[in-house]
């Protein structure tokens, strides 16, 4: 027996969102604490179909979406055995189908997301407007998601300005414009396995485009570090700080520093170390 767990997108996303009561089909469960439903596959003996010479009852699902339903851009959605020892994917991530939808002009008077001019921004400022627990890291999984379905042809976007779109949004993320840090905390190897997985796929989209749209995707490698081991960074930095007995204390210049070096270090820290110490062999003259 199969499983289907499903979500309805909004317009623009492939995020989970619950289905809305009336787009749920019979024998849907509600799964707690998440957004997502799971319903069961139909047995069917009028179904059946042959496979490897022996007859196989089809398992189906039906699910229905009413014409004009504004607010649902698609459909997210894994399968899994009814004993959990399987899942099926597409690939590591989520299978998913867009579903055409046309805004209604009293859905654009009433939603700030149609001002943009494509899905691809759309998607770009639901994420940083909308989504709870956002980060540098998933900032980063989310651009280098984006980067392989504007190159497989996802967005119904020029790649070009779909480059351009994507390096704005990477150039005010790098120029500390956007939010680093909401309702989440990332340990510094993760965010350094994403910064690094960001990196590589940049690297090659700039092999797979040319012109244009090759330059914009040059651009993107000034707004984002190679990654490399932030754990190993993070421990380094505290065996300075113990070995001149500077203490962890919360509030202090030297913790927040701390912290930004080992979550995302930036070319400006270098001048803001050089700074230091030249401030520390002055013994604290701040003209120094």
């Amino acid at each position: 027996m199969l499983l289907l767990d499903v979500a309805f997108p909004s317009p623009g996303s492939r995020d989970w969102r619950r289905a809305p009561e009336d787009l749920r089909p019979d024998n849907t469960t509600v799964l707690e604490g998440g957004t997502a439903c799971e319903t069961d596959f139909q047995d069917g003996a009028e179904r059946d179909m042959e496979a490897a010479g022996a007859k196989v009852p089809l398992q189906s699902l039906s699910l229905t979406i009413p014409a004009g339903q504004l607010d649902v851009g698609g459909i997210t959605f894994v399968l899994r055995s009814a004993d959990q020892t399987r899942w099926y994917r597409d690939a590591n991530g989520n299978f998913f189908i867009p579903i055409p939808t046309k805004r209604g002009e009293d859905m654009e008077a009433a939603d700030p997301m149609s001002s943009f001019r494509n899905d691809l921004e759309r998607t770009i400022a639901d994420n940083e407007c909308n989504t709870h627990h956002w980060t540098l890291m998933h900032r980063y999984h989310k651009a280098a998601d984006i980067i392989n379905e504007v190159l497989d042809g996802f967005f119904e976007v020029d790649t070009a300005e779909a480059m351009a779109d994507i390096y704005v949004w990477l150039r005010y993320s790098a120029s500390r414009q956007l939010t680093w840090q909401r309702n989440y905390n990332t340990q510094p190897r993760i965010l350094s396995a994403a910064q690094e997985r960001l990196t590589n796929t940049i690297a090659k989209a700039h092999s797979k485009t040319t012109g244009e749209a090759q330059e914009w995707v040059r651009l993107m490698l000034s707004c984002v570090g190679r990654g490399g081991d932030g754990q190993r960074i993070r421990d380094e930095i505290l065996h300075i700080m113990h070995r001149n007995h500077i203490p962890e204390k919360k509030g202090t210049w030297m913790e927040e520093w701390h912290q930004k070096l080992h979550n995302n270090t930036t070319p400006d820290d270098v001048p803001i170390c050089s700074a230091y110490l030249a401030f520390l062999e002055a013994d604290g003259d701040r003209g120094a």
